[in-house]
């Protein structure tokens, strides 16, 4: 769901920070268009805003429930109908390349809700409310340890919430992820119980008021954990593959391109078959020089010949001694 993040924010940002210039009324109108879908997208994803410095929603996390989802994809919607009224011939230079990159980005986000639907089938997609969120209020000195404390306070508050919507939303994962997300439960139950303690350290008189919190979290997380083992893994027979329609979409937003996978690899193929020209090229005198009597034979297998002249100079290598 959250694959594009990067690309979304740095159209906007490019959008929001552009040079002074000649705006026209359609320049106006998007730039506008575009500060509130980075205003809802950062409501809606909470955890992202803190990682980016806005601490306009430290104290609340994402709703993965049916409705906060939906909200989540009609906003979107919503900016991508704005969008659409603005006539991109009408944009400057800048602004026309940030409202292509906002609209692929936009048609994402609802793609990812709406189709690939992650919250139903990776476990792994919660972790940045479960353990994450927490983090993120202590790993820079932003504000006052008290304001950051009253910010974990409330995020501690709605961990529980965020578990039962996983519980509920969760369905038939594939086994390797359910797996992992038992692994990483254990850090974010670590990261509840101890990961403040720097913050309480600077504001000890808070640390009773957050100690219930702790506890309340850090139980219901367990609770999760062993939920994920005895009830989610049994039944977690899903596919990792996502099957070729899905693939291909989510292949085109993550690229930001409309390259098809076949286009793909036919490129990935021709590099392959130029860079083993280059290397065989720059191999075979090696090869010659350290194997003279392997045959023409030998010589004409390219790989084989890339492969010896480099395990050879493998060979001369710095030891503890000598690094």
């Amino acid at each position: 769901m959250k694959i594009t993040r990067t690309l979304f924010l740095l159209g906007v940002a490019l959008t929001l920070l552009s040079v002074a210039r000649a705006k026209t009324a359609a320049d106006t109108a998007f730039e506008s268009a575009a500060k509130a879908c980075l205003d809802d997208y950062l409501r809606f994803n909470p955890e992202t805003a803190t990682s980016l410095g806005d601490h306009r929603f430290d104290g609340t996390l994402t709703d993965y429930s049916p409705a906060g989802l939906k909200a989540q994809a009609d906003a979107m919607q919503h900016h991508l109908a704005v969008l659409a009224a603005i006539d991109p011939k009408d944009l400057t230079g800048p602004n026309r390349v940030d409202a292509q990159i906002l609209r692929l980005n936009l048609e994402a986000q609802v793609f990812y809700i709406n189709e690939l639907k992650s919250q139903n089938w990776d476990p792994l997609s919660y972790n940045t409310s479960l353990a994450n969120s927490i983090y993120l209020l202590t790993a820079r000195d932003f504000a006052p340890a008290p304001e950051r404390l009253r910010s974990a306070a409330l995020r501690l508050a709605a961990i529980p919430t965020v578990i039962a919507q996983a519980k509920a939303n969760l369905v038939n994962p594939p086994e390797i992820y359910t797996q992992t997300a038992i692994k990483q439960v254990n850090g974010a139950i670590g990261l509840v119980r101890e990961g403040l303690d720097e913050l309480f350290a600077a504001a000890p008189a808070m640390k009773a008021e957050l100690a219930p919190l702790q506890e309340k979290a850090a139980a219901a997380l367990a609770d999760y954990k062993l939920w994920l083992e005895k009830d989610l893994l049994p039944r977690s027979k899903g596919d990792f593959r996502i099957g070729a329609d899905l693939y291909r979409k989510t292949l085109r937003y993550t690229l930001a391109s409309d390259l098809t996978p076949e286009e793909i690899l036919g490129r990935a193929q021709r590099e392959l078959d130029s860079v083993t020209e280059q290397l065989y090229a720059t191999a075979l005198p090696l090869y010659r020089t350290y194997f003279p009597a392997a045959g023409a034979a030998a010589e004409s297998d390219r790989h084989k010949v890339i492969k010896a002249v480099l395990d050879h100079l493998a060979q001369e290598h710095q030891d503890h001694d000598t690094i």
